[in-house]
């Protein structure tokens, strides 16, 4: 029940410890980077499209984990959209790239920007870790 109430709940506070072990909702992904370098019929990478399906079914759960933190530590909870929402953003941004939907130069700069996503992603999230709680 404690399981259902983390991840699709966003009442309630999480602390720093608390936070720690779902930053692997975040290193699932790289295990895509494994799939042989098949297409979909629609031409776009097996594996990009496997990452952006995960991205989207771990979003509620991802969104819920953030508001949570981010009640804690104090902060304004309108930072959850740009931390859930970077990722899938970002690897609709790369497919689009790797399959030539969006051409140099504004690819580079797509992807420039796909990248400085998840950055600030992590950024975030890591500030979030270290973040001490705000009892209030």
């Amino acid at each position: 029940m404690k399981l259902l109430w983390l991840l699709f709940s966003f009442r309630g506070r999480l602390d720093a410890a608390g936070l720690t072990p779902w930053w692997a909702l975040y290193a699932v992904p790289l295990f895509f980077a494994g799939f042989p370098e098949g297409t979909t019929s629609s031409g776009y990478l097996i594996r990009g499209e496997l990452a952006l399906g995960y991205f989207l079914l771990t979003l509620v759960p991802v969104a819920a984990i953030t508001t949570k933190r981010l009640r804690d530590a104090g902060r304004p909870l309108w930072l959850a959209l740009p931390a859930c929402l970077a990722t899938p953003i970002a690897t609709i941004v790369l497919l689009a790239v790797q399959h030539e939907d969006i051409r140099p130069p504004l690819a580079y700069a797509a992807a420039a920007l796909a990248l400085a996503l998840i950055a600030g992603c992590v950024f975030l999230m890591e500030s979030l870790r270290r973040a001490p709680s705000v009892r209030g």
